[in-house]
């Protein structure tokens, strides 16, 4: 157990430096609709030091994660043996079902949903009517 443990941390940090060497790009990619929804005159600021940096690696570590989801999926195997024989041959569709399921609706959100403009106009008016600049 500790070794497939090793193993994942591992694959995630691997995912992580091969993400965070395209992190510009990625970083693009994801604020496409963003942008979009925003008026000309808006843009993206950050108001710390190190805030443009961690956005970075949060978008690195979150894509080496998602990149690297192979790697620990036959851990479930697992808690195979802890199921009834009947449970047991519902475990690989489950996971694979769960797998298609969470990348239709990331797909749905990122193309049906962002750039809906009134969508994402409505969350920027909800947060900049109620914050004002120090």
């Amino acid at each position: 157990m500790r070794k497939r443990l090793i193993i994942c941390f591992v694959g995630i940090g691997v995912g992580f430096a091969i993400a965070y060497s395209f992190k510009e790009s990625l970083f693009v990619l994801l604020m496409q609709p963003l942008k979009s929804a925003m008026t000309p005159g808006q843009k993206l600021i950050f108001t710390g030091l190190p805030e443009a940096f961690f956005v970075y690696i949060e978008v690195s570590f979150s894509e080496g994660s998602f990149c690297s989801t192979p790697d620990p999926l036959p851990d479930v195997a697992v808690i195979a043996p802890g199921l009834y024989k009947n449970e047991q041959r519902f475990l690989l569709p489950l996971l694979v079902l769960s797998c298609f399921f969470f990348a239709g609706g990331v797909l749905f959100g990122y193309s049906v949903v962002f750039p809906m403009r009134s969508s994402i106009s409505w969350v920027l008016n909800q947060t900049l009517s109620r914050l004002s600049p120090p």
